[in-house]
């Protein structure tokens, strides 16, 4: 199911798109404020500690263009993008079932020198736990657009970060599960 979202999978999947097939977390860098215990293989790419955690793809630089993580589990997961250190990017950070403080929402920051700031607002959206889902992050010079299984949820205008390093990411607690991850 989670391969006709991508248009593609396994052996015939995009060059810019990890299926988690084999382990290729040495193909990533971490940024984080404490380190996520990560592992990849087996068509899933699991993490379960860490504190603001995010792995990026070694060379991959997101300016404008659309990253894609399928995802099945996010206690607090979501996507880092225009990355440019570990206290320098935007994140959209997802939520499912099992998240009781922010059960079932997404949500895009900015962090700068540390500090993050909601852009727009706390969207509600329908993960249970369990269930394969695409969120995605679209940009174009200033504007950023955030879907969940292909429909507009978040659209911010922020010039910030023009561009920068893209990947995973978990907050503060619980697992999360992603079943692939596309880079433009």
């Amino acid at each position: 199911m989670l391969a006709g979202m991508f248009g593609a999978s396994g052996s015939g999947a995009s060059p810019n798109t990890d299926t988690f097939d084999v382990d290729s977390l040495s193909d990533y860098t971490e940024y984080a404020n404490s380190a996520g215990n990560w592992s990849i293989g087996g068509g899933v790419c699991t993490v379960s500690t860490g504190s603001q955690a995010i792995i990026t793809r070694e060379g991959v630089v997101m300016g404008d263009g659309t990253a894609r993580l399928a995802m099945t589990n996010a206690y607090d997961g979501g996507l880092g993008f225009r990355l440019q250190d570990n206290n320098n990017y935007y994140v959209a950070v997802v939520t499912d079932s099992t998240n009781s403080a922010q059960n079932q929402k997404l949500q895009m920051y900015k962090r700068v020198s540390g500090s993050y700031t909601l852009l727009g607002s706390i969207q509600s959206i329908s993960f249970v736990a369990g269930t394969p889902h695409v969120l995605e992050v679209v940009c174009s010079g200033s504007s950023i657009v955030v879907k969940w299984d292909g429909a507009t949820i978040i659209s911010q205008t922020d010039s910030t970060f023009s561009s920068g390093r893209v990947g995973p990411r978990m907050g503060d607690a619980g697992a999360c599960s992603y079943d692939s991850f596309t880079w433009p």
